[in-house]
């Protein structure tokens, strides 16, 4: 924008100029004011003609000179001169921009003509946007290609300046203004270089343009597609010993029937594993035929629970094999010694080694009621989950 001293400097300047045309020739009409009203008068005309036909601005320009006296002519030549070339020198910065803004450009360079003619102050325009290159934000290609955007366009000096800001899906913004750099009349650079996008943005503004907003979509990276991979893992065998629940630690040689179990709950993150033993004396029954018995006093009981096996983190398990979550048998020990015997088949237990009662006291004590699982190789089918991992199902 012209200050008022310079204004009264070019109006003293533009003077001299026209004092120095009428010694070449003589103005007709008032002299300079004559001068500057027909100069005046052609630049509104010219104004008019490019608005309704911005693509003809060069053939404006030069009928506007063709048709004015010398003296305005001569008045106002160079800055036509300028003004020409400034227009044309945008086209050819390589900017691809639309006819209509080269128009839109001569448009105000000769209101500012205009403006100093009369000695008005003149507004400048805000810079005009034609084009981003990239016209993307992609955040999920290499950081070289999104992380300098250029922008296209007319009057980057002009005092009133970009402004850049960054939207979430959410609806915040976040300005980044202070990454604007302008390099030339006809561009400005938004370097990103160090700008931290939210997982969500969604879209970059360039705002304070004459025709608007500008927007570039922002692109969030693709996730990778989960995968899924198969482990091996080879538990260890697991015992458990019965405690005392009733009773007097001592089966006295009647065999307890004994009930052990072997369970699988897949939580996702884990495979839980839980392994129990029960054992209730048995007595002979009274009065009853051989072999009949009858539950004594003595109980006992004993369970643990514990992770089989865990998943990595970001990981859940799919399936597992063997797959059979329960395993279990019941039976009467009917010795003193370790009763070793085999799972059914189909499960993560291979085989039982139980004891029932012993030679002296049988529960809580080393050695006592008690019941170890066998355990084979698990196969584990595992994939990476969704959003925690940074991969999509």
């Amino acid at each position: 924008m012209a200050t008022a001293t310079s204004r009264a400097a070019w109006r003293r300047r533009l003077a001299a100029g026209v004092v120095a045309l009428s010694v070449a020739f003589p103005l007709t009409g008032c002299g300079l004011d004559d001068t500057v009203n027909r100069a005046v008068s052609a630049i509104d005309q010219a104004i008019d003609d490019i608005t309704v036909q911005s693509q003809d601005w060069q053939v404006t320009l030069n009928h506007m000179t063709d048709d004015l006296p010398r003296e305005a002519r001569e008045l106002i030549r160079n800055d036509l001169v300028q003004l020409a070339e400034k227009a044309v020198g945008a086209a050819t910065t390589g900017v691809q921009c639309i006819v209509d803004m080269l128009g839109k450009r001569v448009v105000e360079g000769l209101r500012a003509l205009r403006a100093q003619l009369l000695d008005e102050t003149y507004d400048a325009p805000p810079p005009s946007v034609c084009l981003f290159t990239p016209s993307e934000v992609n955040l999920g290609a290499a950081a070289e290609v999104w992380q300098t955007i250029s922008i296209y366009g007319y009057d980057m000096d002009s005092p009133k300046t970009l402004h850049a800001s960054v939207r979430t899906k959410s609806g915040t913004t976040t300005d980044i203004s202070g990454k604007l750099r302008q390099q030339t009349k006809y561009l400005s650079v938004l370097d990103l270089q160090d700008v931290q996008f939210p997982s969500d943005a969604d879209l970059l503004t360039i705002s304070g343009a004459n025709d608007g907003l500008g927007q570039l979509p922002v692109l969030q990276p693709v996730p990778p597609k989960c995968r899924t991979e198969e482990r091996h893992a080879a538990p260890v065998d697991r015992q458990v010993s019965a405690s005392l629940v009733r009773g007097d630690a001592e089966f006295f040689g009647n065999g307890p029937l004994t009930t052990v179990s072997f369970a699988v709950t897949n939580t996702g993150a884990a495979l839980q594993a839980t392994l129990s033993i029960s054992a209730q004396e048995q007595v002979p029954a009274l009065y009853a035929p051989p072999g009949t018995w009858w539950n004594g006093d003595t109980y006992a009981e004993g369970s643990s629970t514990w992770p089989l096996w865990e998943a990595p983190d970001g990981w859940q398990i799919i399936s597992y094999t063997p797959a059979a979550p329960v395993e279990s048998y019941v039976a009467r020990d009917t010795s003193t010694g370790i009763d070793f015997r085999p799972a059914s088949g189909g499960s993560i237990v291979k085989a039982w080694a139980v004891v029932g009662d012993t030679p002296g006291v049988d529960v809580g004590v080393a050695g006592g009621t008690s019941v170890t699982a066998s355990l084979t190789t698990l196969n584990v089918v595992i994939a990476q989950v969704p959003g925690v991992s940074g991969c999509a199902a």
